[in-house]
């Protein structure tokens, strides 16, 4: 228990901005429209299982995010529930930050979040945190080199209960409409999509190292030439 009573009075942040320019990847994002709003709430213990409801709201890229619910922060519980919505987000905006090959490309798709996270802390169990809802994606398409490898008009998921602490992960369903792949076996015999996602070794290659870096006989050969040579 603390102390003193800690009592919050409300709190308001309106019509907020915030920009982020991330130089290293060449893109930059604007959160606007930052609406924050904390009511009045207190650490005493008359109001110990009474719930807050903080709401927040913004734009990212000019894609909608809602977020609200309710928590009880000094309940032994810490039992808290939020509604978390994402409109239209537009997803090419941060394909910069894929791990994939210059040659592939995002050229369209946005997603949409309708979902639920819960908190709840039990005295003889692990904590619960659950997230539930729909995942939906449309208008997806991956080129390579400009030609189409991958769309879908519509891909849908529906999580019936994910669970991080408790490593479950439920699926209630799966969807894909007008879903396209192409594969594209090269002339060596491996497939395009081996190398769409695969990491880049920094490193020389054995062949490369070998034909760079002298080895050590013919270093010191070319030492001892180069010496007789100034006598």
């Amino acid at each position: 228990p603390m102390l003193l009573p800690l009592i919050v009075e409300p709190f308001t942040v309106g019509n907020g901005t915030l920009t982020f320019e991330d130089q290293a990847k060449g893109v930059s994002h604007v959160v606007d429209q930052i609406q924050f709003n904390l009511p009045r709430f207190s650490s005493r213990k008359k109001d110990w299982e009474t719930f807050m409801t903080p709401t927040l709201s913004f734009r990212v890229n000019g894609a909608p995010f809602n977020l609200e619910g309710q928590t009880i922060p000094f309940s032994d519980s810490l039992k808290t529930e939020f509604d978390l919505n994402v409109i239209d987000l537009a997803l090419p905006q941060y394909w910069a930050y894929a791990m994939a090959s210059e040659n592939l490309e995002l050229a369209q798709g946005f997603l949409n979040l309708e979902s639920k996270l819960s908190f709840e802390q039990h005295e003889d169990s692990l904590p619960t945190f659950s997230l539930q809802g729909t995942i939906t994606g449309h208008d997806i398409e991956l080129t390579d080199h400009g030609e189409p490898v991958l769309s879908a008009a519509r891909t849908e998921i529906v999580m019936d209960d994910i669970s991080m602490l408790n490593l479950r992960l439920g699926l209630r369903s799966v969807l894909l409409e007008r879903p396209f792949l192409k594969v594209v076996r090269e002339k060596d015999g491996s497939l395009n999509w081996m190398h769409y996602f695969a990491r880049e070794d920094s490193a020389q290659s054995p062949s490369a190292h070998n034909a760079t870096t002298p080895n050590a006989n013919e270093a010191d050969n070319s030492t001892t030439s180069e010496t007789a040579h100034a006598d």
